[in-house]
């Protein structure tokens, strides 16, 4: 059983990710707007635990991790910005996102042999 299983991973630097959203406030009278956007670098890992249950098929399970973060970016605002009912527009400010997501995944794997 043993010689069937094995793990296997990898990690990849993501050199540039880019970052565009758009926060928006419902409930303000007037209703806000708040595009964001940004810029800078990330991370993705995974890794796989596989078990060989015939030459030509393999099963595994394994997990997955993303990060990014931007510095550097700009957010304005957009409608309802201050503490007056007036709707208004303000210039872009410092801005700084973060997010970080993981799951796990169940693989299958065929090799079909040539004739």
């Amino acid at each position: 059983m043993w010689d069937r299983l094995w793990i296997s991973g990898d990690v990849a630097y993501l050199p540039y990710a880019h970052f565009s959203g758009l926060d928006t406030h419902l409930l303000r009278q007037p209703v806000a707007f708040f595009p964001q956007d940004g810029a800078r670098r990330g991370v993705q890992a995974e890794v796989l635990l596989s078990y060989r249950v015939t030459e030509a098929l393999t099963v595994g399970v394994g997990g997955r991790y993303w990060a990014m973060r931007t510095t550097g970016g700009s957010q304005s605002c957009h409608g309802g910005c201050g503490e007056s009912a007036v709707a208004t527009s303000e210039p872009p400010g410092p801005f700084t996102a973060n997010t970080g997501r993981y799951g796990m995944f169940v693989a299958l794997d065929y090799q079909f042999r040539p004739w």
